[in-house]
């Protein structure tokens, strides 16, 4: 599967499947077979599935684990062509709903299978932000680095197991700026959301005006990196918001010399 986007409005996704564009047709129409793959994680269903295929036929898929958490999606059909093309609304609600995505999904033959191209619409940039997987952690500055490994592999676990494709390199964002106790989330950039599992979580990381710096090195150096950008940002007169993002673009999983490591320190500038 790919992603990309287009402009500031268009996300496009494609993805090859190993069966004709009718059977992969179907099971994007169809509410039985819609039960069977489109779950989650490990004891998650979905009990409610309506899929009126035809123009103006309504959408609505609700999740549940049975323990009291779900979420649901709604949305309307727009245009059908039998097999080959899909035009649809849909919006989240987590619990309120995102504003309408308009859908263009495609489906051709490829081979001896399918290449369906989804391609997204929305009403302007600023709701395009980016779907994340995360997990929240608050814990004490002394304990960050205890924490911060299993919490990343849990992640990164829950996404897989969701069949969901991780579309950039993983980061932290620091709710409020990091003092004695550091409440903070570790976040996976993903294709589309996640249904919620143990302490994974669906969210957004919202559009936004930042100041960006990519700091090389080892993570030690991070505290003063930190200190110096804030400093520097200070002293052409801006405001910044509080809490911080840090995205780690290569670090120990791909280079084990950290001078090769490089991290993104993205810091939200207030409005005046």
């Amino acid at each position: 599967m790919t992603l990309k986007t287009e402009g500031d409005t268009h996300v496009v996704v494609t993805r090859r499947f190993a069966a004709p564009p009718k059977a992969v047709y179907r099971a994007y129409t169809e509410p039985a077979l819609i039960q069977k793959w489109l779950l989650g994680p490990d004891g998650w269903t979905m009990p409610v599935c309506i899929s009126e295929a035809r123009p103006g036929g309504k959408i609505r898929y609700e999740w549940s684990n049975g323990q009291g958490r779900d979420f649901y999606v709604t949305g309307e059909y727009v245009e059908l062509e039998p097999f080959s093309r899909l035009v649809h609304i849909e919006r989240m609600h987590m619990p309120d709903p995102t504003p309408d995505n308009h859908i263009v999904t495609t489906f051709a033959p490829d081979g001896s299978g399918t290449l369906m191209t989804m391609r997204m619409t929305l009403p302007d940039s600023a709701t395009r932000p980016q779907h994340i997987a995360s997990i929240p952690i608050q814990v004490p500055r002394a304990e960050m680095q205890k924490v911060m490994g299993p919490g990343l592999m849990e992640l990164k676990a829950a996404v897989a197991a969701q069949n969901i494709a991780v579309v950039g390199p993983w980061f932290t964002h620091h709710v409020r700026d990091p003092g004695a106790v550091f409440d903070f989330e570790i976040c996976l950039p993903v294709a589309s959301p996640v249904a919620p599992v143990n302490r994974v979580k669906p969210g957004q990381w919202p559009a936004m005006t930042i100041v960006q710096t990519t700091y090389h090195g080892g993570y030690e150096g991070l505290g003063g990196a930190w200190g110096e950008f804030i400093a520097m940002i200070k002293a052409t007169g801006h405001k910044t918001a509080d809490g911080l993002y840090e995205t780690y673009a290569v670090g120990p999983e791909t280079s084990m010399d950290p001078g090769a490591w490089r991290t993104v320190l993205s810091k939200e500038i207030a409005a005046p």
